[in-house]
């Protein structure tokens, strides 16, 4: 996905914006085992396989994050991101990175790419007002 416009280099607070994660069981310890490894109160490594949906990927990069705060970050932990039309946000990179932002209220750097006529999925995809999809 290209942007129209140019993109622009800024900290965001994931809280306050809405993405559209795709994150498959592969990928994410919560869509794996139902509950999300932030959460765990005791480690769960019985369905570790080595890959991003381990019980530790998350933990592990969310004590990255927390230890260097937003400004050193620096490119280690930068985002990019897509603003759609409709004010969603998709990825090009950092979904485990903005869904641990958004999970424990950090905030992260962000390259930030618009695309002022597009919609993202999930709003392609719903219906408008006059009862018609976009």
């Amino acid at each position: 996905m290209e942007a129209d416009s140019g993109e622009e280099l800024k900290v965001i607070a994931p809280e306050e914006m809405t993405f559209l994660f795709e994150l498959s069981r592969g990928e994410c310890h919560q869509k794996l085992t139902g509950v999300c490894s932030l959460e765990r109160k005791r480690p769960d490594r019985t369905q570790d396989i080595g890959d991003e949906c381990d019980y530790d990927y998350c933990p592990s990069l969310f004590r990255s994050l927390k230890r260097y705060g937003p400004s050193r970050y620096g490119d280690l932990f930068t985002v990019t991101i897509i603003r759609h039309r409709c004010g969603h946000y998709g990825f090009n990179d950092g979904q485990h990175r903005v869904c641990i932002a958004k999970r424990k209220r950090l905030k992260l750097p962000a390259v930030v790419a618009t695309l002022p006529d597009e919609d993202c999925e999930l709003c392609q995809n719903l219906p408008c007002e006059d009862g018609e999809l976009r």
